[in-house]
């Protein structure tokens, strides 16, 4: 479980996110919604403690991200939207790096389930400057699942992936979840996050403005003949 207690993030005179309490719960996979500028960035990466500069607490569990920072980089997997990768490797040779630091147990057995999984088999020993949009998306993702990690964090990492690995990857995030793993993912796509995930989050404004159990939203929408769409666009312009 990922608990946040009254997180503040301040730019300037901007505040990206304002008092945020909120449990991202293990065995299951949280789905992260709402328009650009939410907060919902700033929100991931205080998780990560890519934003040292934030108020409030967040923990792993028992670990304080203040205090143990290098325990929950060794066990927590990170996807951004946007990643440099180093283009000089091939694919094989950025995740034989990634797994010799996570110390994975069988480095070339999980290289090649991550390969399948998300369907960039022949394209692993390319160089990662001539991979394409999708690809780098593709690899990207499997830096992130390399070594099990206990947490994952998605931040609006699956636009770009094809139908064939999304489909596998969504069974694979499911399997995970139900041994345990907490899994986060943030998206712009409704479909995804209403298929994939729950509990759903919707935030604006720096603050989560509702939460959803699968169960919850699908009663709402019976009752009330809505879509998720038409229900996230009510929330968002009422907030």
């Amino acid at each position: 479980m990922i608990t946040l207690q009254e997180v503040s993030v301040e730019y300037e005179n901007l505040t990206a996110l304002n008092r945020v309490s909120v449990q991202f719960p293990s065995g299951k996979i949280s789905g992260l919604i709402g328009p650009n500028g939410a907060g919902k960035s700033s929100l991931l990466k205080s998780c990560m403690g890519l934003i040292p500069e934030f108020s409030g607490t967040i923990r792993f569990g028992e670990h304080d991200l203040r205090k143990n920072r290098h325990w929950i980089k060794e066990h927590c997997g990170y996807a951004p939207e946007d990643t440099i990768l180093p283009s000089y490797l091939k694919g094989t040779e950025l995740l034989e790096l990634i797994a010799t630091l996570r110390q994975s147990i069988q480095p070339d057995e999980e290289i090649n389930r991550l390969c399948q999984l998300l369907h960039f088999e022949g394209k692993e020993n390319d160089l990662i400057i001539n991979y394409s949009h999708g690809m780098r998306k593709k690899i990207s993702v499997a830096v992130a699942l390399v070594g099990k990690p206990e947490y994952l964090i998605i931040d609006e990492a699956l636009n770009g992936l094809d139908s064939l690995a999304l489909f596998s990857l969504k069974h694979d995030l499911l399997k995970q979840a139900r041994g345990g793993k907490t899994i986060i993912i943030s998206s712009h796509i409704l479909p995804l996050i209403e298929e994939w995930c729950d509990p759903i989050m919707i935030m604006n404004k720096g603050t989560i403005i509702q939460t959803f159990t699968k169960a919850e939203l699908h009663n709402q929408q019976g009752q009330t003949k809505q879509t998720f769409d038409d229900i996230f666009i009510e929330l968002i312009n009422k907030s």
